[in-house]
């Protein structure tokens, strides 16, 4: 059992010195930085093409309330039609605004507190992959365009280790586990699960 709580640069304060951990701070915090901008990006597009209607705030070029709609899509772009795409630098789309009311109290509790609404989402995301699996078998759709791993192996490790996050998740983990929970199972098992 862990009985410090260590975080993800300290290892490299240990082995490196101060100068190496402080790079790895900065470099840590802007790779998260690029994983939750990229996040908070697609939540809101995805929270904004969920409703027929969707509304924004348009800040620049002029102040005014915008609307977006599937409509608006031309046929030729139906499927890679973004919301709000053409309407400014500077807009607040109500899918930030659901995005931010759904996630900003989550993100500030901890791991022990967030448990619960964890293994919700494990939970959920297990029924939707089964819904995805069940609808591709019983619609006899083909397979042939779909790769199990990407076009390399390199793919599939960079999926584990980035897109999770798997290794700056780990140092905490291991303060908040419990003592009876195998360190090596649960890696291994999400890992392949992933």
């Amino acid at each position: 059992q862990f009985r410090k709580e260590t975080e993800y640069s300290e290892a490299f304060r240990y082995f490196g010195g101060e100068a190496v951990f402080y790079a790895s701070q900065i470099i840590f915090f802007l790779c998260v930085m690029c994983q939750v901008v990229a996040s908070i990006v697609d939540v809101a597009q995805v929270s904004d093409q969920f409703f027929p209607k969707a509304y924004a705030l348009q800040f620049s070029p002029e102040f005014r309330l915008i609307t977006w709609s599937h409509a608006s899509c031309l046929e030729t772009e139906v499927e890679n039609c973004i919301p709000f795409h053409n309407d400014g630098n500077l807009i607040l789309t109500g899918g930030y605004l659901i995005s931010a009311a759904c996630f900003l109290p989550l993100g500030m509790l901890d791991l022990k507190e967030n448990m619960i609404w964890q293994m919700i989402s494990f939970i959920l995301t297990v029924l939707l992959i089964m819904q995805f699996i069940f609808t591709l078998c019983r619609n006899d759709l083909s397979t042939d365009n779909v790769s199990f791993y990407g076009e390399s192996w390199g793919d599939l490790v960079g999926v584990i280790l980035f897109n999770n996050s798997l290794c700056t998740c780990i140092p905490a983990w291991l303060y908040e586990k419990k003592k009876c929970v195998s360190v090596s199972t649960v890696v291994w098992s999400s890992s392949l699960l992933s």
